[in-house]
């Protein structure tokens, strides 16, 4: 019978690794404890399209509310912050971690206008590409296309604004708006064409262009997505050889026809 024998050193060494992993696991718990955010590091993700949230605004609002700077990176209560970087108005997501370097990353990406909604009392505020609404910020102002006219106010609150689709159980005019401007907002053509939208007292629309005087009588909101075809159709054939400013008014609201009034009659 033959005994087995024993690698004693082979041995030590599985014991000299599981110390070390241990030994290195029981330090980085310690470093973590004692470790303390000395920074807030922000990153905001279309800050060059758009400043609705700042840097500096973000920090006072932290400090102001839970002071992580000095505090053990272990203590960083991680969904709290979020939920408050998620409060402000402009803000879609974001996405907070600390690192064992002391730093405290916040991540976020901005709500996206597509427009500027101005309500019958002169109520101003934005409808994101999601159908979200958000304030107008006083430091910061979007270019995109404007709505105004007899449109109702509606109540913001400082946290959730709805989507479109709320909106279309409750307040029909809204997700109208909506589908327009985010159609404009998708079409390369007619985004740089149209700067604002009215709605008339009967809920029919004007189009306002930004190049030529004339005005673009759209009807109600039906069939919106063939009415803006005919008027790309306008704009590519019509426009081409009569030019920008032959016609006062294009009318888009009879079914398979526009009807436009020269200048004088």
């Amino acid at each position: 019978m033959k005994i087995k024998k024993i690698h004693i050193k082979d041995s030590w060494v599985w014991i000299a690794i599981t110390v070390f992993i241990a030994g290195t696991l029981i330090l980085t718990g310690v470093r973590r404890r004692i470790t303390k955010v000395e920074q807030i590091q922000i990153t905001i993700s279309d800050s060059a399209s758009y400043h609705f949230v700042t840097k500096k605004a973000l920090v006072k609002m932290l400090s102001a509310k839970v002071d992580p700077i000095g505090k053990s990176i272990t203590s960083i209560n991680k969904k709290q912050i979020e939920e408050l970087v998620n409060s402000h108005p402009a803000v879609k997501s974001s996405e907070i971690f600390v690192t064992t370097n002391g730093k405290l990353n916040i991540e976020l990406t901005q709500k996206m206008p597509i427009v500027r909604v101005v309500s019958e009392t002169n109520r101003h505020f934005y409808i994101d590409e999601n159908g979200s609404f958000f304030p107008v910020i006083a430091s910061a102002s979007a270019r995109v296309l404007v709505s105004s006219g007899y449109i109702p106010n509606i109540n913001i609150d400082s946290k959730k604004y709805g989507t479109a689709q709320s909106l279309q159980d409750s307040l029909p005019v809204f997700n109208n708006i909506y589908n327009l401007a985010l159609y404009m907002r998708n079409d390369s053509l007619l985004k740089p064409l149209i700067e604002q939208v009215y709605i008339t007292g009967n809920d029919e629309v004007k189009l306002t262009p930004k190049v030529g005087d004339y005005s673009i009588s759209f009807g109600d909101f039906s069939d919106y997505e063939i009415k803006f075809e005919k008027l790309k159709a306008i704009y590519k054939t019509g426009f081409k050889y009569a030019g920008w400013n032959r016609y006062k008014t294009i009318n888009l609201a009879f079914k398979n026809q526009v009807v436009c009034t020269k200048r004088g009659r």
